[in-house]
């Protein structure tokens, strides 16, 4: 494999040559072979885990380890995760440690210092995250979408979110540096482009939808072959879970919580 610094994916102009350097890395220490190729992407999981769970213990102590726990195990997780891909690789650690600078160094810490580079640092992993690979823009429009309704519905003006979205930004400016060196000085595109064709029906997404929710999809990929498959049933376990937000009994606090985790 030849590594030149590139300052794109190898194969694409949406993605980032990140996940390239790190495994030129592993191949340098371990050698090149189907282990070090794959092993940066449980590595990298894990430590996207640890910090998961330590944001869920500043929020409910009581179910960080068993949310930890469920993540850990999810199939999506687990397949994805040793698949040598950057967004599988990359993208959970990216997204989990950019929330939590964002929380306990921005937002938790008495030091205005700390606390700046805090949501400066969040900006240059959010940046780095869509940089790596552009799916993961929805997901952060998500993040932020549900943490400006947490500031809106707790009464707290939204003139306290200027200061962190500018240095967050700042973060992002610093983050964009060398795609914008390379949209400069080689030209590459701005944008993705236009896609060659008109995206699938709805319908046909939304079964992709179900076929991904029940592991069929994932498991085939990574091991070739379903011999029970439950395509219908863990989406269909997915909305009876959901149930529990029409229970009328339930403490409104934890109501609110389980519907901003959804």
């Amino acid at each position: 494999m030849n590594f030149d610094r590139d300052l794109r994916g190898y194969f694409n102009f949406y993605t980032s040559p990140l996940h390239s350097y790190v495994i030129a890395i592993f191949f340098k220490v371990f050698g090149a072979s189907i282990w070090s190729l794959r092993v940066n992407g449980v590595i990298t999981n894990l430590i996207a885990l640890f910090f998961y769970y330590d944001l869920l213990r500043r929020f409910s102590p009581r179910v960080a380890f068993w949310s930890t726990w469920f993540l850990a195990t999810l199939p999506m997780f687990v397949a994805f995760a040793r698949i040598a891909g950057e967004n599988y690789a990359l993208n959970p650690l990216f997204l989990f440690v950019g929330i939590w600078n964002f929380q306990v160094l921005g937002r938790e810490s008495d030091r205005k210092i700390v606390s700046a580079a805090g949501y400066v640092v969040a900006g240059i992993l959010f940046a780095l995250l869509v940089w790596n690979h552009i799916v993961a823009a929805p997901t952060l429009a998500a993040v932020g979408i549900v943490y400006v309704w947490h500031v809106a519905r707790n009464g707290k003006p939204m003139q306290s979110l200027i200061i962190p979205s500018a240095l967050m930004i700042l973060g992002a400016g610093i983050a964009c540096i060398p795609r914008l060196y390379g949209v400069l000085a080689y030209g590459y595109p701005i944008t993705p482009g236009t896609p060659p064709q008109l995206p699938a029906p709805i319908s046909e997404a939304f079964l992709n939808l179900i076929w991904t929710l029940g592991g069929d999809a994932l498991y085939a990929r990574a091991c070739g072959e379903v011999l029970l498959s439950l395509r219908w049933f863990l989406p269909l376990c997915l909305v009876l879970s959901l149930s529990v937000f029409a229970r009328k009994d339930d403490i409104p606090r934890r109501k609110y919580w389980y519907t901003l985790v959804l």
